[in-house]
C-alpha cells in the first residue's frame, strides 16, 4: 500500500466519531444527517459535517 494513502487513512480514521459515523453509514439504505445524529447524540451537526467533508476530500 503507498505510503501517502495509508497515512492519510489513519488520520481520517483515527478522528473522534469517524468509527460510529461509519458504522450508522454502513446501515441498509439511505442514511440523513439527521438519522445519524439521532443514533449518536454526543455528534454535532457541525462535527458531523466535518467529518463527512473530510471524508470526501480524501476520497
Amino acid at each position: 500500500m503507498n505510503k501517502y494513502i495509508s497515512e492519510a487513512a489513519f488520520d481520517v480514521l483515527g478522528k473522534r466519531w469517524t468509527g460510529l459515523i461509519i458504522k450508522s453509514l454502513m446501515k441498509e439504505g439511505n442514511r440523513h444527517y439527521m438519522e445519524i445524529i439521532a443514533e449518536i447524540p454526543e455528534l454535532s451537526y457541525v462535527m458531523l459535517s466535518k467529518r463527512i467533508t473530510v471524508g470526501i476530500r480524501n476520497h
